[in-house]
């Protein structure tokens, strides 16, 4: 019979940022947490990937006796330097318009300064909260120049 691939409704959604830049400016702290997560992600992995495309929801559980809260998240993406992960992965210029838009936080470098790329550039418009895909045939548009 067919398959399906099916998740619960998150109620209260809420997208954070895309994989090309944009970042949700409400000024939220769940918004600071979502961005300082992304920044974490390419520090920890040595500048090779930024996980991005952030969307779902804060659960604050804390009104039940045994509940935790916490962020619930679907539908990622990740930007790469090699390009490995599918057709939202706009590889370095997908980094680069992040760190473009992304101001630290309160929740960035708690510990230890973490690492930015050199060059940050907005590649793409930044006022549009929609993922962008490119196809095998257009990636060569995502090809950096520097």
């Amino acid at each position: 019979g067919i398959k399906y691939l099916v998740e619960p409704v998150i109620k209260n959604f809420k997208k954070f940022t895309s994989n090309s830049g944009w970042i949700e400016d409400s000024g939220c702290w769940t918004t600071d947490a979502m961005t300082a997560f992304s920044h974490w992600t390419y520090h920890a992995s040595g500048g090779e990937h930024l996980v991005c495309d952030l969307q779902g929801r804060y659960r604050d559980n804390r009104r039940y006796r045994s509940g935790k809260s916490r962020f619930e998240l679907t539908d990622m993406a990740i930007c790469s330097r090699s390009r490995s992960f599918g057709p939202t992965d706009l590889g370095e210029k997908g980094i680069e318009s992040f760190f473009s838009n992304h101001v630290c936080n309160q929740f960035c470098d708690v510990n230890e300064v973490w690492s930015e790329p050199t060059y940050q550039r907005s590649w793409f418009p930044s006022n549009s909260s929609a993922t962008s895909m490119f196809s095998s045939r257009d990636s060569h548009k995502l090809e950096s120049s520097n």
